[in-house]
Formats: structure tokens, sequence, C-alpha cells
């Protein structure tokens, strides 16, 4: 049971066995388990092309063994069209605007805060400059 496939979906990048475990086809390194959801059992991220998906294992076992169960995963089963490829969640535009107007607000306070640190140190260096000036004078 320690055979490997690969994972045609992500361009050969991954292999999986019928026990669930995704490596990557070039460093052997197995993948780590993202969380376990209550419904469709553990969950990784893979990537391909700069972009990162979510997927359920056992889905991906199915999709690649046929089989509808991981051992060690017995208590989730999934019907062979349901898929491995977790949808990202949609948010409301009432919430997308408090996101928007959330980042708008903290990218002005940095940039507030980037103005005060230069004005401070141009305060600084105008004042060294006046104390440079005096103590020249003086002598």
């Amino acid at each position: 049971m320690n055979t490997f496939k690969q994972i045609e979906d992500f361009g050969g990048k991954y292999e999986i066995n019928q026990e669930g475990i995704i490596r990557n086809v070039n460093s052997k390194r197995e993948t780590k388990i993202h969380h376990i959801s209550k419904k469709i059992g553990p969950v990784i991220s893979l990537s391909h092309k700069g972009s990162s998906t979510r997927c359920s294992v056992v889905g991906l076992v199915i999709s690649v063994f046929g089989s509808n169960t991981v051992p060690g995963w017995s208590e989730v089963t999934l019907a062979e069209d349901a898929g491995y490829i977790l949808e990202k969640k949609t948010i409301s535009p009432e919430e997308k605007a408090a996101r928007a107007l959330k980042k708008q607000q903290a990218k002005e306070a940095r940039e507030k805060a980037k103005r005060e640190k230069q004005e401070a140190k141009d305060r600084a260096f105008k004042e060294a400059q006046a104390a440079a000036i005096r103590i020249m004078e003086k002598n």
C-alpha cells in the first residue's frame, strides 16, 4: 500500500498513496495537513503555478485510486462525484466593504507613522545642524 501515484491536476508535482500521504515528487517531502474538517476529513494546501488550492485528502484518494475511504479515516467517506477541491468562502458585499475600509485605515495609519518618523528625523537633523552652527560661531 505504499505505492504512490502522481496527482495530475497539479502538474504532476505531487504524488499520493492509498493511505492519503501526499508528498512532493522532487523532494519526497510529505505535505502537512492544513486542518481536519468534520465533514470531509483532512485538508491540505497544494500549490501550482503560483497559486495555492486547499484540497480534501479523501477526495484526492478517490480521484487517483477510485477508493472511497482512506485507512485511518474510515469515518469519512465521500461519494465518487464529490470532488476534492474545496470552494473558497464567498463574502458578502458588506463584509467586503468593511474589509476594504479596515485595510485603507491600516494603510493610512502606516503612512502617518512613516510621515511622523521622517518629520522627527528632519527636526533632529535641523537641531543638530543649528547646534553645529552655534558651536562654529563661538569658535
